[in-house]
């Protein structure tokens, strides 16, 4: 374990992107936000689409709809947006970390130091995929809460030059516990549905001489032309569709979370957003997806060829 454990901070140390592409990305979303909040501060304008047209914050807070608009945005937006703005960044450090991982131990040489210590290929390729479906979903998720914190602060700080109330337009709204199991837990599901794609890009990685990244995309959309163009059908293209969908359906409850936002906006009263982030996840239908153990199946398939090449292929 220990072994193991020093196997994925050579990751970390290796392939800085797993931690600075999430920094990057987290110091945009405050340079914007904090931008936006100078721009629109205290003395700026708004326009809520009510009767009175564009007015100013303070305004603003004394009409319900704003004042339940601000709430909402409050409560939800600063984990919201960073999860999505993150996750995309997410999806490009997998591709290009796992298309790199193996290959560049061959490119450098590396691979024959790492062959001469006392460390088997299968941890050694283990750590790398360990590192996709852990870690760097940890670091991004790290990430989505410190913006979300900053931002929260930053609503703070508004809300008292405003002259409101921090406490009831903001503290009171946020999901401070179920905010950040959710998004562990949909970080959680998204690695599990990914997981064959991992293997995938592992061989491709182990594989290719060089290009892995071509040899990650091509064949997998060359059968999916020959489908199309000798069997007429697109079994293979919407079974990639599926997989390549960053949320999966069986895994959340989506008519719950639409039943609590649609009484938010019907009757007018405030969203509890602890109980729609916990109304929201779904895990004993996900447990109970076949895509999802089939698809850890063909992961296990596709690693142990990851491992079989690195063991015995010629790199002389």
């Amino acid at each position: 374990m220990k072994t193991f454990s020093w196997l994925l901070r050579r990751e970390v140390w290796e392939h800085r992107s797993v931690y600075l592409v999430p920094l990057v990305f987290l110091s945009l979303l405050v340079l914007v936000y904090s931008y936006g909040l100078l721009v629109h501060g205290p003395t700026g304008m708004v326009d809520f689409h009510s009767d009175h047209g564009a007015m100013s914050f303070s305004d603003a807070l004394e009409e319900p709809q704003a004042r339940m608009a601000f709430k909402l945005a409050a409560g939800g937006l600063p984990f919201i947006v960073p999860a999505i703005l993150l996750n995309a960044a997410m999806l490009f450090v997998w591709f290009f970390y796992l298309t790199d991982a193996l290959y560049a131990d061959r490119r450098d040489r590396s691979v024959l130091f790492w062959k001469s210590l006392p460390v088997n290929d299968a941890s050694a390729v283990l750590s790398k995929f360990v590192t996709a479906m852990a870690v760097i979903p940890l670091f991004t998720l790290a990430g989505v809460l410190v913006a979300a914190t900053f931002m929260t602060l930053a609503n703070t700080v508004f809300a008292w030059l405003i002259g409101a109330s921090a406490w009831e337009l903001i503290w009171s709204q946020i999901p401070m516990f179920s905010a950040p199991l959710t998004l562990l837990y949909a970080f959680a599901v998204q690695s599990l549905w990914y997981a064959p794609l991992f293997g995938w890009l592992l061989l491709a990685s182990a594989w290719a001489r060089r290009v892995p990244a071509l040899w990650a995309i091509l064949p997998p959309a060359a059968a999916a032309l020959l489908e199309v163009a000798v069997l007429r059908s697109s079994n293979f293209a919407e079974l990639l569709a599926v997989r390549l969908t960053p949320i999966v359906p069986t895994a959340y409850r989506d008519e719950e979370m639409g039943r609590v936002l649609d009484r938010v906006h019907y009757s007018g009263e405030d969203i509890d957003w602890t109980q729609a982030f916990g109304t929201l996840i779904d895990p004993q239908s996900f447990l109970a997806e076949p895509g999802m153990w089939g698809g850890l199946v063909v992961a296990a398939i596709f690693v142990g060829a990851a491992v079989w090449l690195r063991r015995y292929r010629d790199e002389n």
